[in-house]
């Protein structure tokens, strides 16, 4: 009997080894990173004496902080961490960072930061997984295709980016509610689900646009009205 409780023991101490290995910061950006394609590239000593393992992309070189659970970005040179690779993206696709091509740093347009900086107001408005799933969709647009978005903003005759941001909030997440997947059943949201958020975020952003009069009362009204009716025949 000693013999089992024994060996029981020892595999529940293995077990939460690997397990606090797994679930170890480090070792959770690096998971992260594999996602975001970004390549190990070597490692490194630090500090407190680990082998800190180094990453890259497209000629940008990270290190991964064993010790303090934070990404470090080594090229080009940022003295400040990320909490993850998240952050990052989202620093790089604001500063627009390119070293592929001759070690060079391209100026990000006008723009884009002020859109950008739209979408992290909306972010601390928005604090929902809802709103998550929307940003998401937006930043890669902007990353994947800035010029678009410069078109469209400098041909509009007026229109700001912060419009442009908030245009696109509503119409994501009224495609996103229209889709169906978000209803228990047909014409009911599932409260389980982000349906209701997005729904509450499509209201929002209507009311913004309309403080910023991109659009009239009216018009606004409508669209609420229609989305609405909308979902009354899907699910």
């Amino acid at each position: 009997m000693i013999f089992w409780i024994l060996g029981a023991v020892a595999i529940f101490l293995v077990l939460r080894f690997l397990w606090r290995a797994y679930t170890h910061p480090a070792h959770t950006l690096g998971r992260q990173a594999a996602n975001m394609n970004w390549n190990v590239i070597g490692r490194m000593n630090s500090e407190e004496g680990f082998k800190d393992v180094c990453l890259g992309r497209d000629g940008i070189e990270v290190r991964i902080s064993h010790a303090r659970g934070q990404v470090f970005l080594l090229k080009p040179v940022h003295s400040t961490p990320f909490k993850d690779f998240v952050e990052l993206e989202r620093w790089l696709a604001r500063e627009k960072v390119s070293l592929s091509e001759g070690n060079e740093q391209t100026t990000v347009p006008q723009e884009v930061k002020e859109a950008l900086s739209a979408l992290d107001e909306a972010g601390h408005r928005f604090q929902t997984e809802a709103f998550k799933m929307v940003r998401h969709m937006i930043e890669k647009s902007v990353s994947s295709n800035p010029e678009a978005l410069i078109s469209m903003i400098r041909e509009s005759g007026g229109r700001t980016p912060r419009e442009w941001v908030y245009s696109q909030i509503g119409n994501i997440a009224g495609d996103l509610l229209e889709s169906g997947q978000y209803h228990i059943y047909r014409g009911v949201l599932n409260p389980m689900g982000p349906g209701n958020d997005l729904l509450k975020m499509f209201d929002a952003t209507y009311d913004e646009l309309l403080l910023l009069k991109a659009v009239d009362a009216d018009y606004a009204k409508e669209q609420k009205a229609a989305l609405r009716r909308g979902l009354q025949g899907v699910g």
